[in-house]
């Protein structure tokens, strides 16, 4: 006969309590999402920023144009002082996708093809994902040290915290700190990895396959940013302190990471040695700058407002003031607190460790690049969240068994909504480059990078007064640093003011001969002023000084091109471009010879290419135009020509050729105001003459005798303005 007590399973009260397990669940992953949608969202419409986004992916040579080569580049060897080769795969695969078929300035200012946005949604969709594996690993960590708690809520609320926290504003809203969230992502699959394995086999983890997939997880993270260097750290804190087991089988489970990370830190030695202005301090004064970095990440923790991206404080910085050797207090009266609570509460132990183990690296003990701006920076802090978020969670789980959630919960929902809030308000500050190094300087106004930052994009946005005294408070910061000046430069040249430009680029070469940007803002100065021949030694002192450089070479190949040495030109335009197939500069220029010998095909191909990669660029719209009259297609070139004037309006050649153009087309009545604008930003004698043609070719021969007089005053032997003057006399 059968047991009828043995037949069922399940009660029907059981299924009830399953059926609500999973429903909160449920609600649970669906208020993760939502909140952090809710407090990111704004970051999907908002643009690239002048703050390494240039340098890694929109003004990245090697993303203009994706190919095979282009792509081993990053793997045979480290980009920007970087080796992380996958995430410039991931950067490459957005390239792809963002593309946009032409310029819209209401998606981005920074002259660009590629959408900003698609970029901003990959982040805050990989941020979503580190949330939920941070929620994973919390259910985890609570099954094992608090088995009667089967609530989601303890792990959820743990989970917000890491996820609207206002310090993980930087990683999300930041698109080159996307490579952050790609190791972060890897590395928190490697710790739910890992403590899947131990709570299957606590003897012999590494006999199961997610063990060998946690350490292939941390390899792919290392190879996207080597910041999760002390990964095997993380596992044994959580091995011992969190999951039970004893040191010595922590440290053997953990022995492979442990082991990864020699080889990995030698890497990235290799490709970022790390030069730091201004010193790191003495051996025994970095306990003291770590000290003060962690007091400041706690600050930043409980009180996280008044958050930028650069703080300033470098060693010396903060070596020169005598509360360095006082900072340090306040993170060790919270180790001694943790040390105390150990037995009763090690999740607290762990939690702050855990934070201290990916803070690290990163925390002054030894030196890193971005200490030449500041030791401590939010970004740091991304994954570090994982211990606070441990903290939470385990509290919380505490309360429930000791029968007072209720308060608890409310206490946990009133912060992390408070949290949000702030959230809320840092993130708009990176809507773009200007809002953002605004805020920043409210921050830090001693910055140096952020003032010459947001000068440039002042420019960018076209209002170069209020970009000039961006870099005019830079140089007051630092006079011996060359990059304000040479942005000063730069902006005045765009301006036409040549003679001001000029100053700044020689106020550079005095202070840094060996500066290769001053010599070629002189040379470039210089070639806009007509003058190839004065041009060429300076163009030439920067190619030698950084051959390796495209700008340089297409730089000295344009003075070339000039001076009529046209095949010495062309061969310097084609070692650029296999340099860098995405140089605009030489693109333009080797158009410009390809024209001029009638291979009108080949030109307009090379200047297509160049407005694809930057369209905001107004030479290669000229050359562009320049191609397409010589096709015949005038009106096609008067769009260029005035694509080009809208990007830069005080250059005299722009409206001269607009105006030819114009001319040429019949449209004399245009036609004029254009020439009349290039002979008052130029006052070439060819410039008055050719206007005094297109007065007499209208009947205004009062006006017309004046600009051939014009001309004969510039230069009383200049033979087109002698003839047309005669023949004018000869007429009335």
């Amino acid at each position: 006969m059968t047991n009828d007590k043995a037949i069922p399973n399940s009660s029907p009260k059981r299924e009830g309590v399953a059926d609500a397990g999973r429903r909160a669940l449920w609600v649970s992953l669906a208020i993760l999402i939502v909140a952090a949608l809710v407090a990111f969202w704004r970051v999907t419409g908002q643009d690239f920023v002048h703050w390494d986004d240039k340098g890694h992916v929109f003004g990245n040579p090697y993303l203009s144009h994706i190919d095979k080569a282009s792509l081993l580049h990053f793997w045979r060897e480290p980009y920007e002082h970087l080796y992380i080769p996958l995430s410039y795969m991931a950067f490459a695969l957005l390239c792809v996708i963002a593309r946009m078929p032409q310029y819209d300035a209401s998606v981005t200012v920074v002259g660009t093809l590629l959408n900003p946005h698609v970029f901003h949604i990959a982040n805050l969709i990989l941020h979503i994902g580190n949330a939920l594996l941070v929620f994973a690993i919390l259910r985890r960590l609570i099954s094992r040290m608090a088995p009667a708690v089967a609530s989601p809520y303890p792990a959820l609320a743990g989970a917000l915290f890491f996820a609207v926290h206002p310090l993980q504003v930087e990683s999300v809203a930041w698109i080159s700190e996307l490579r952050g969230q790609l190791s972060s992502i890897f590395c928190l699959g490697t710790i739910y990895a890992y403590i899947s394995a131990v709570n299957r086999s606590d003897t012999a983890p590494w006999k199961l396959g997610r063990y060998w997939l946690g350490l292939l997880l941390t390899i792919l993270g290392l190879l996207c940013k080597p910041s999760i260097i002390t990964v095997g750290l993380l596992l044994v804190i959580i091995d011992r302190w969190m999951l039970g087991r004893s040191w010595r089988k922590s440290i053997l489970t953990a022995s492979p990471w442990l082991v990864l990370a020699v080889p990995f830190t030698l890497l990235t030695q290799h490709a970022q040695p790390v030069s730091v202005e201004g010193g790191t301090g003495a051996l025994w004064q970095r306990p003291f700058i770590a000290g003060d970095a962690l007091a400041f990440y706690l600050a930043k923790l409980f009180a996280p407002v008044n958050l930028g991206i650069e703080y300033g404080r470098r060693p010396a910085y903060v070596l020169a003031h005598s509360w360095v050797y006082l900072t340090w207090l306040a993170p060790a009266a919270v180790a001694v607190a943790i040390f105390a609570f150990r037995k009763r509460s090690p999740w607290l132990a762990a939690g702050g460790l855990l934070s201290f183990g990916v803070l690290l690296p990163v925390i002054g003990l030894v030196p890193f690049a971005f200490q030449n701006y500041s030791t401590v920076a939010d970004r740091y802090v991304y994954l570090a969240m994982i211990g606070p978020a441990v903290i939470v969670a385990m509290a919380l789980a505490k309360a429930i068994e000791r029968g007072v959630a209720k308060p608890a919960f409310s206490f946990a929902a009133i912060v992390i909504a408070a949290l949000m809030v702030l959230t809320l308000g840092q993130v708009r500050y990176w809507d773009n480059s200007a809002t953002l190094f605004a805020h920043g300087i409210k921050i830090n106004p001693n910055s140096y990078g952020l003032r010459t930052n947001y000068g440039i994009s002042l420019d960018d946005l076209g209002r170069p007064a209020e970009a000039m005294e961006q870099y005019q408070a830079a140089v007051k910061i630092a006079p011996e640093l060359p990059d304000a000046w040479q942005d000063m430069g730069i902006s005045l040249q765009q301006e036409g003011k040549d003679d001001e430009a000029m100053t700044c680029f020689q106020h550079v070469i005095e202070s840094h001969p060996e500066d290769e940007l001053g010599h070629a803002g002189i040379g470039l100065t210089l070639l806009s002023e007509g003058k190839p021949a004065d041009a060429l030694p300076e163009l030439d002192t920067a190619a030698n000084l950084n051959p390796s450089d495209a700008q340089n070479l297409a730089h000295y190949a344009a003075a070339l091109q000039q001076l009529g040495r046209t095949d010495e030109a062309a061969a310097k335009y084609r070692q650029a471009l296999s340099t860098d197939s995405a140089n605009v500069a030489a693109l333009t220029g080797l158009a410009g010879l390809d024209g001029d010998a009638g291979r009108l095909g080949e030109a307009e191909a090379e200047c297509r290419r160049a407005i694809e990669i930057s369209p905001k660029d107004p030479k290669a719209h000229a050359t562009f135009g320049g191609i397409l009259q010589k096709k015949g297609d005038i009106s096609g070139a008067i769009v260029q020509y005035h694509l080009a004037i809208q990007l830069n309006p005080n250059a005299d050649a722009l409206h001269f050729m607009l105006g030819s153009a114009l001319f040429t087309s019949g449209d004399h009545a245009g036609a004029i105001p254009e020439l009349k604008e290039a002979a008052r930003l130029g006052p070439t004698p060819y410039h008055h003459d050719q206007l005094g043609v297109a007065y007499a070719t209208i009947g205004d021969m009062a006006a017309a005798k004046q600009e051939f007089e014009a001309a004969l005053q510039v230069d009383p032997q200049f033979p087109l303005a002698l003839k047309h003057l005669a023949m004018l006399e000869s007429s009335q």
